[in-house]
């Protein structure tokens, strides 16, 4: 599978439903980035990720 963008940044408040998506999309292929709540999700945004 070739992505053509960046990584997914999923975002939930849940743990366990966090990392169910998580997982889930990677053994799909999709690279992912998490986040628990709003401010990670902006720390997450403005991260760095070039690889």
């Amino acid at each position: 599978m070739n992505i053509p963008y960046g990584p997914l940044l999923v975002v939930e408040d849940v743990p366990n439903v966090l990392d169910l998506l998580a997982i889930t999309l990677r053994f799909e292929g999709y690279p992912v980035i998490t986040a628990r709540n709003g401010k990670e999700t902006l720390e997450q945004k403005y991260a760095d990720h070039a690889h």
